[in-house]
């Protein structure tokens, strides 16, 4: 037992993963292939732990009887389509999803968590990779290059041929760019000057310039996958020729849907693609319609006119779910919300001033009160569905201690009080009423909060552009790996996702050392310094870790969680 109680029971948590290759030798039975898990080089003796139960997908295994078409109400239109240039709202990451499968997959399990509100979910074992778009991949004996093997017959709704020529073009896009692929690069060390060898039609090799166990798992990540190379070149100019503009709005990719249409603020229609390599999904079109207002997506899907409600709040989801003809989900997630803290803004520049700030966050509250209970407190430096994260190392009070913050606050110099400016997003209603918490439990330690709520626009801008003191963020650290959360919000202030500005040598040296090693194990073992570290430094707050929720209609089935807090269409089908 931890120290807030909450050890997930997630299958990483039941077994070890050691070997670091994969070789697909079974990758012919596609999603079948449940047999490929990740056994131990040299501990083969070991007890197998018990699996969890494996999710049969009947959307990618039979042909639908009949077309199928789906609507889904979403909150905001998607950003883009573009994986190398679109990021910041979750319509946004699941449109990817539809367009753009990932070249290695998350088994797909039964629900394993034994909350009432996830049961007849469909989930991802994070410890099970199998192979997807890739027959086979496995690292050098130095693990500083991967050698990729392509399953032939991959085909875009176009009807390319996903090769070797395609990765090439994806690898030189994203190094043009330097945007989101910039960070991926960074994760890998990819070797910008050499980057990749294409030793065959399906065979290519990718550089790092040093050892680094992510290069085995990265290819799983939402913003990892291969672009169709000759649909995208078809579209590029003279003034564009990584076809920027087309690709924000269109398909290039090898997934299981294509867009259709694409009206700006209002709706998205999506087509089956045709020559799908699991075979035609049971539903051939979905209307991805925005409905901006909570309570009037929660209506229409009371109604019957649409299928899947996505986004509702807390006390709407308890509504949906109680509808007739309605069921509804909420599974443990990664996502995470948490408070930043600009290290290199006053007063935040006194670690002091944020450990003060961490003691008081008021956890249990806001988990029962804003989510209802479809929250848990955070208490870690990770998402605690991911493979390392230890609450155990926690350094505070369980619970906000006054005296303590106050004797920290005092020893920082500001036994007097003091006053700061909280800014939060009013995209996301429920910011209102967390930042009201926080604010009374910091007034408890003379802490005046003024609030500041601002336009999804400015909070972003001001996010990114590090102008923002003392802020409220929700987000997903979409890859599992221990080394790669921690990296994440912590490692310098040139990593774009560190919002805290830490600028720390020693965790710095503790996450450098971990990075080559590509032995599961010994990652998490290497992780355990790196989060403790992380969490003394108090960069971010953590609050609480959200349920993904979702509605629909109960004539749908196959919804199945992913980790970019999203689902796949295709997974889906209408009884």
């Amino acid at each position: 037992m931890t120290s807030n109680g909450h050890i997930p029971n997630h299958p990483w948590h039941q077994r070890r993963i050691r070997r670091r290759q994969l070789l697909g030798a079974a990758a012919a039975a596609g999603v079948g292939a449940a047999g490929l898990a990740l056994v131990g080089c040299g501990d083969d003796d070991d007890p197998a732990d018990p699996a969890p139960a494996v999710r049969e997908e009947p959307a990618e295994q039979q042909a639908p009887a009949v077309d199928q078409a789906l609507t889904v109400a979403i909150s905001a239109f998607p950003i883009g389509i573009d994986k190398d240039l679109s990021a910041g709202n979750f319509p946004t990451y699941e449109s990817i999803s539809q367009c753009y499968d990932t070249p290695i997959a998350f088994q797909t399990i039964d629900y394993p968590f034994d909350d009432e509100f996830g049961q007849g979910a469909g989930y991802i074992d994070l410890g099970e990779l199998e192979p997807w778009q890739l027959e086979a991949w496995e690292l050098t004996d130095d693990a500083s290059a991967i050698i990729m093997n392509i399953r032939p017959g991959v085909r875009s709704a176009n009807g390319n041929e996903l090769t070797s020529a395609d990765v090439a073009y994806t690898i030189d896009r994203a190094i043009a760019l330097e945007a989101i692929g910039y960070f991926y690069n960074t994760l890998i060390d990819l070797d910008l000057e050499n980057p990749y060898e294409i030793m065959d039609d399906y065979t290519i090799k990718v550089h790092a310039t040093k050892a680094n166990g992510l290069l085995f798992s990265i290819w799983n990540d939402l913003f990892m996958p291969f672009i169709d190379a000759e649909t995208a070149q078809a579209a590029a100019t003279s003034d564009d020729p990584w076809s920027i503009e087309f690709l924000a709005s269109n398909c290039a990719g090898f997934g299981a849907y294509d867009v259709e249409s694409w009206t700006p603020g209002q709706e998205v229609v999506w087509a089956a693609n045709p020559n799908y390599f699991q075979g035609p999904p049971a539903i051939n079109r979905v209307i991805y319609r925005v409905i901006p207002d909570s309570s009037v997506r929660l209506s229409a899907l009371q109604a019957g006119e649409v299928d899947i409600a996505e986004d509702l709040s807390p006390d709407q989801w308890f509504e949906a779910r109680d509808t007739d003809g309605v069921k509804a989900f909420a599974v443990r997630s990664n996502f995470v919300y948490f408070a930043y803290m600009n290290s290199l803004l006053p007063p935040y520049d006194d670690i002091r001033v944020r450990q003060a700030f961490n003691i008081m966050m008021p956890r249990d509250q806001i988990a029962e009160s804003v989510y209802l209970g479809l929250a848990l407190p955070w208490r870690a430096a990770l998402s605690t569905i991911n493979p390392g994260a230890n609450p155990d190392l926690w350094p505070f009070s369980e619970q906000p201690d006054a005296a303590a913050a106050k004797a920290l606050l005092e020893d920082a110099g500001f036994g007097g009080g003091m006053e700061v400016e909280l800014s939060y997003t009013t995209a996301l209603p429920l910011n209102e009423q967390v930042a009201n918490l926080v604010r009374a439990s910091l007034a408890e330690i003379d802490v005046s909060v003024t609030l500041n709520p601002l336009p999804d626009g400015d909070m972003v801008d001001g996010t990114y552009g590090r102008t923002i003191p003392f802020g409220l963020w929700l987000d997903t650290p979409i890859g599992p790996d221990p080394i790669y959360g921690v990296f994440l919000y912590n490692y310098d202030p040139a990593t774009i996702s560190n919002h805290g500005q830490l600028d720390d040598p020693e965790l710095q040296r503790l996450i450098d050392e971990a990075i080559p090693l590509t032995d599961l194990d010994d990652r998490v073992a290497a992780s355990q310094a790196a989060q403790a570290r992380a969490l003394e430094l108090s960069g971010f707050a953590p609050l609480v870790e959200p349920f993904y929720t979702i509605a629909m209609r109960e004539n749908v089935d196959g919804f199945t969680w992913h980790n970019a807090n999203d689902m796949y269409f295709r997974q889906l089908r209408k009884s």
